[in-house]
């Protein structure tokens, strides 16, 4: 296994998504819960493509609980 020498998490800045939840960056949502927010995409290649994110950080997909 590779090891990641990268930054901790918590100190990394922020992906855009992270930004879109917490409200720095505005969107367009379409649906917000307590798990996932979905918003359109800002560059639709076709009219209403929706992004759906978690709101939790998740590292690896792989490894996500469901």
């Amino acid at each position: 296994m590779v090891e990641d020498f990268a930054v901790p998490w918590d100190m990394q800045e922020q992906t855009i998504f992270e930004k879109i939840i917490g409200g720095s960056v505005p969107s367009y949502k379409v649906y917000e819960d307590y798990y996932v927010l979905a918003f359109l995409s800002k560059s639709q290649k076709t009219k209403g493509h929706t992004l759906v994110v978690s709101k939790r950080h998740i590292q690896n997909i792989l490894v996500a609980a469901e």
